[in-house]
């Protein structure tokens, strides 16, 4: 197996700088090994050892079809479902919201007018 050397400049802890050396494969190893795993990707689909037939193709992808249909209608009315949700608690967001800075806007309002009336007193 062929490396190269790749060079980093660090500090030690003596604040000197210094190489540092780590071997890396080259490339064309990396992609001598990944060529050679490609041809093997039938044996994920291999039917009691053999290659995988037309039909046995079909039927599986049949069944990936049906289970994706299935899927989704369920995921659309999750998500019809999920718009719906989401508009109604950004209302009740909004509502509370209101309900709390009216409170507190009267709670204001409240304050002010004892201040006001306290200075009335006094004068």
């Amino acid at each position: 197996m062929a490396y190269t050397s790749i060079h980093t400049i660090r500090t030690n802890r003596a604040g000197r700088r210094a190489v540092s050396r780590r071997k890396m494969p080259t490339l064309s190893r990396t992609m001598k090994q990944r060529s050679s795993t490609s041809g093997s990707i039938s044996k994920k689909y291999a039917v009691d050892g053999k290659p995988p037939t037309m039909l046995d193709l079909l039927e599986k992808s049949n069944k990936l079809k049906s289970k994706w249909n299935r899927l989704n209608v369920e995921h659309t009315a999750f998500l019809t479902k999920r718009e719906m949700a989401k508009k109604y608690t950004r209302q009740v967001r909004n509502y509370i919201n209101e309900e709390h800075n009216r409170r507190e806007h009267e709670k204001y309002r409240q304050k002010k007018l004892t201040q006001q009336r306290k200075k009335d007193t006094w004068e």
